[in-house]
């Protein structure tokens, strides 16, 4: 799972390549315009956060080291208790 469907995330997403992008599910994305909506290249559907809790991820990648604290809180005030990781400062 990559938490963020702007540019950073779509482009990490693409520079992994179909083969190493199979393991994702998606790009969670506040914006509910992107909801629905498939990333350009690597063809992952764009969803909204609530929808984590019918896909418990086992990892959430964030795009932005900025709202590593926000997302991570969200995400446990969820009840998950996925790994999280920072792809870009």
């Amino acid at each position: 799972m990559i938490w963020g469907a702007g540019s950073k995330g779509i482009t990490f997403a693409n520079a992994l390549g179909p083969k190493a992008a199979a393991p994702l599910a998606a790009l969670v994305d506040l914006n509910p315009r992107k909801h629905g909506l498939t990333a350009p290249g690597i063809a992952l559907p764009v969803i909204a956060p609530e929808t984590l809790t019918t896909l418990a991820p086992d990892l959430v990648l964030i795009s932005n080291a900025l709202y590593e604290a926000e997302i991570s809180a969200q995400v446990r005030a969820m009840g998950l208790t996925p790994d999280f990781a920072v792809l870009a400062g």
